[in-house]
This record gives structure tokens, C-alpha cells and sequence, in this order.
């Protein structure tokens, strides 16, 4: 990646310097733990209403 002056940086355009943010590792990273915890946690609620569903003979057609 290119290093640009603070001024440089700015010139750019928003999308060009949103693109540039998001090629960085700690980004990218960042981003992969944010989607491994939402995953998680989507994984656990539907388990959970699976659950209470089955409690209360409720059967739904997916």
C-alpha cells in the first residue's frame, strides 16, 4: 500500500479512501472476528427458539 501525506489522503475520494481502509489487516480482521461473533450468537438464538418452540409443539415449514 502507498504511503500519502495527510493532505494527499484526503484528496482522495471517499470511496477510494474506504476501500484503502478496508484492505488493512487490522480491518479485515477486525471485521472476520465481528462476523464470527454475529454468526455465533445468530446460531445460539436459533437454538434457543428451536427449543421453545419444540416446548410448545409448534412446528414451522422452513
Amino acid at each position: 500500500m502507498h504511503h500519502l501525506s495527510n493532505t494527499d489522503y484526503k484528496k482522495l475520494s471517499k470511496a477510494e479512501r474506504r476501500k484503502r481502509r478496508r484492505a488493512t489487516p487490522k480491518y479485515r480482521n477486525l471485521h472476520a472476528s465481528r462476523e464470527r461473533f454475529l454468526l455465533k450468537l445468530n446460531t445460539e438464538l436459533l437454538y434457543i427458539t428451536h427449543n421453545l418452540l419444540n416446548n410448545y409443539n409448534i412446528v414451522i415449514q422452513l
